[in-house]
């Protein structure tokens, strides 16, 4: 029984009165709460390998509620557990509950005990249905890999990708193919592997065991990935900031170039495009990639001159190129940010620097000097005057 009749059987929903007030109401939803206690116990036990300790869980929770479908799954769990095959699937067969919901167990049930090719074609069937989990679908392609077919297997697993993918459907299309060194059928996967899952710890560990976090790393997004992230850019522009700030405290390239591509593709439809232009000018110069860096830096501060952010990296990038007109450029967008944010001590420390670098040594001094004088007890104020002092 599923638990919303649950509910409705106890309570009695559209009775004038409340049967969960009545005793008889109350102590039915007493027991069903000590069951999915014991479930949760049993759970944890058979986790832990305490067979013994789940079996004991298990038995008590029966006792208040003989219906509990989790309870009944889990006894089933312990007999796979145990080696007695025939005996989970006899529970999973006459158990009470939805048996749509167990259908996954039933085949693994099925496989242990040498009904493969039985549970195979159940899973066949089911695999074409979207109540089909994931796991269902990758059971039927390590079966179909048992017996050799390959593009069978490869099938059943790329139907998971519709849906999303998930980390073992990528770990198994990927594994597939390692051989033929992700040849464009596994691309997908192993993109999802490389920007999804790389930090997940189980799956870290796996691709190192497997020597391959270096070859995913250079693998490209998903085109799903990138649309999906766009199109959640564009519905919350106000994480961009956060997102690219956080690729500059702990940088992973996979990450950087996935949320470069989806910004690009949304920055002009933004309510404040500002946003996105400093978050990709930000990410370029992360990425190494200092051209793009400038071309959206320049941009910015067409759109918006004042803007310390674009004017502290166009100051940044100067010293990366060979462009004799970048320092002017990256002098007139410190002055502008200057004048605009007075209270931004670093941006007054780059523009003092700025014009000590263009040989402006009396401005420097002048400025820190004046700098000093208004505000003693500010170090970068004091760095500055020291600086030009050496």
């Amino acid at each position: 029984m599923g638990r919303t009749r649950w509910w409705q059987r106890i309570f009695g929903a559209g009775r004038t009165e409340a049967a969960g007030d009545s005793p008889r109401g109350r102590e039915q939803a007493r027991r069903y709460l000590c069951a999915t206690e014991a479930a949760s116990a049993a759970q944890r036990a058979i986790e832990a390998g305490d067979v013994a300790g789940a079996e004991r869980a298990i038995d008590s929770g029966l006792a208040h509620d003989v219906e509990h479908g989790r309870l009944w799954e889990l006894a089933a769990h312990v007999k796979l557990a145990q080696g007695q095959a025939p005996e989970a699937i006899r529970i999973l067969e006459l158990s009470p509950g939805d048996k749509e919901r167990r259908r996954l167990l039933t085949a693994l049930a099925m496989c242990q005990s040498g009904q493969v090719d039985a549970a195979r074609l159940d899973l066949r069937q089911w695999s074409r249905c979207k109540q089909c989990p994931s796991e269902g679908r990758a059971l039927l392609a390590w079966l179909e890999l048992r017996d050799g077919d390959v593009e069978a297997a490869r099938r059943a697993l790329h139907r998971n990708l519709k849906d999303g993918a998930d980390a073992l459907t990528c770990q198994m299309l990927v594994v597939i193919d390692v051989a033929e060194d992700l040849p464009q059928a596994t691309r997908r996967a192993a993109g999802y592997l490389a920007h999804v899952f790389a930090r997940d710890e189980e799956v870290g560990r796996w691709l190192n065991m497997m020597e391959m976090g270096p070859r995913l790393a250079r693998t490209e997004a998903p085109q799903e990935m990138i649309e999906q992230l766009a199109h959640e850019l564009l519905r919350k522009p106000q994480v961009i900031g956060s997102l690219a700030a956080a690729q500059k405290i702990e940088p992973a390239a996979g990450r950087m170039e996935l949320l470069r591509r989806a910004l690009v593709r949304v920055v002009d439809d933004l309510p404040e495009p500002m946003v996105g232009i400093e978050a990709l000018a930000m990410l370029s110069e992360a990425a190494g990639d200092f051209d793009d860096a400038r071309r959206w830096a320049r941009r910015g501060l067409r759109e918006e001159p004042y803007s310390a952010t674009l004017a502290l990296l166009i100051d940044r990038l100067e010293d990366v190129c060979e462009d004799d007109a970048q320092g002017p450029r990256a002098l007139a967008a410190l002055r502008n940010a200057a004048t605009a944010r007075p209270e931004y001590a670093d941006v007054r420390y780059a523009l003092i620097r700025r014009y000590g670098r263009l040989g402006m040594k009396e401005q420097a001094r002048r400025l820190a000097r004046q700098w000093h004088e208004r505000e003693p007890d500010n170090q970068l104020a004091q760095r500055a005057e020291s600086e030009l002092a050496a």
